[in-house]
């Protein structure tokens, strides 16, 4: 199968009724199957904490609109559970980067979680189906761009340079070369982070959240040791900037 579309970014997901049922039409016409949300948190959720769900009734009806407009023909949607939400301070312990600190901090993933739990319980009063379980929404980014291997520098680094300590010894690699070049040894147990965490999560979505939606994770770089754990995944999502 072979999806071809376009990328909605910010509010521009977002469109009145007349303009939705437009851009379903052309996007058919031009022979696309599917589109990608990104970066809609922000637009939907309620930072403000006045609505129950944190999701802003007006905003999500837009999008839910759009969503049943494009599966009338036949047009798929892909999105991120997580890209760029912003994180109230005082919300979570600082550690830096969100993509990172969901590996290493447990309150982290909890906050993904309980996120995404809003997210695809959300019934779309359109197509009367949660998000979760619309054949349509088909597929679901655990967080967007985040290669371990390459952003780890953006967490708390002694937090994780700690731990690498400790699974060293664990794993009986304890040795100055080991602790100082991180090499060989710190790729393998990053790996091993972002696959534990690939893992934990897709067990949410699964088993928590009762969904059988198709997932992917780490969408940008190809080198082959992203490979082990892409190998948990449902299938590649790859982007590239020209």
């Amino acid at each position: 199968v072979r999806f071809y579309g376009p990328n909605f970014v910010g509010d521009s997901q977002l469109p009145d009724k007349k303009t939705a049922g437009i851009i379903a039409e052309r996007f058919a016409a031009f022979g696309f199957n599917v589109v990608r949300f990104h970066h809609h948190h922000n637009e939907v959720f309620d930072h403000s904490c006045r609505e129950p769900s944190r999701l802003v009734p007006e905003r999500m009806d837009r999008l839910d609109y759009l969503i049943h407009c494009l599966k009338q023909k036949g047009i798929y949607t892909t999105l991120d559970l997580y890209a760029s939400r912003t994180i109230k301070p005082g919300e979570l312990p600082e550690f830096g980067s969100f993509k990172v600190g969901v590996c290493f901090v447990d309150a982290y993933l909890k906050n993904w979680q309980e996120f995404t739990s809003r997210l695809q319980n959300h019934v779309n009063p359109y197509t009367k189906m949660r998000w979760a379980d619309d054949p349509a929404v088909f597929c679901l980014n655990l967080v967007n761009e985040n290669p371990l291997i390459n952003i780890w520098r953006r967490g708390n680094e002694s937090v994780i340079l700690a731990e690498y300590t400790a699974w060293l010894k664990q794993q009986g690699l304890d040795s100055a070369e080991n602790r100082e070049k991180r090499t060989g040894p710190f790729m393998q147990f990053l790996t091993e982070k972002q696959s534990g965490t690939i893992r934990r999560m897709t067990d949410y979505i699964r088993n928590t959240l009762k969904s059988d939606i198709l997932i992917t994770d780490i969408n940008c770089d190809t080198r082959p040791y992203l490979a082990h754990s892409r190998n948990m995944l449902d299938l590649v999502d790859m982007h590239y900037y020209l």
